[in-house]
């Protein structure tokens, strides 16, 4: 069991969880919860290619910024987010222990865009991680913002996770 499977089957961390899947609307039930956050978990993968390059476009939706926590409970706040908007997560990618992290989802269809697909890289530095978002929506030209606006609400919701995982005894130690 790797170190992200040890910290989501924790049960202080799974409440948090079940909190943004309840932020989703229509809400999650438990069986899609657990559909969400059951993922393929790949260490010893290649992350060393700039973001873009590794997904293949370039044109996307892309935002970086930096937060004060390690790369582990930095992706645990990233499943929160994702969750909170019924994204399905499908891969965690570790380069090594310690090194970066790469989740990608997949963004449900809407009324204004196909489905997409969200990837976030979160690459350690001296204090804390920096995270790396790019949202793509492969055969559409115009998303008319859905990206943007995607972006901007992940972020918001990483930022609140980290604030309340802050609070949990499973990852005091990261």
């Amino acid at each position: 069991m790797t170190e992200i499977d040890r910290i989501l089957e924790s049960e202080d961390v799974r409440a948090i969880l079940r909190d943004y899947a309840a932020m989703h609307r229509p809400g999650l039930t438990s069986e899609e919860f657990l559909q969400y956050l059951r993922p393929h978990i790949r260490l010893g993968a290649s992350l060393g290619r700039h973001l873009g390059e590794r997904l293949g476009f370039r044109a996307a939706t892309q935002d970086t910024f930096v937060v004060p926590q390690a790369p582990t409970k930095a992706c645990v706040a990233i499943l929160c987010g994702l969750v909170a908007h019924g994204i399905r997560v499908e891969v965690i990618e570790r380069s090594s222990p310690g090194g970066s992290l790469m989740v990608t989802g997949i963004i449900p269809s809407s009324p204004v865009h196909f489905t997409g697909q969200i990837t976030i890289e979160v690459s350690p530095q001296q204090e804390g991680s920096v995270v790396a978002v790019a949202v793509v929506y492969p055969g559409q030209l115009i998303a008319w913002g859905a990206g943007k606006r995607l972006v901007a609400r992940v972020r918001e919701k990483i930022e609140g996770a980290l604030r309340r995982l802050g609070e949990c005894p499973s990852l005091a130690g990261l």
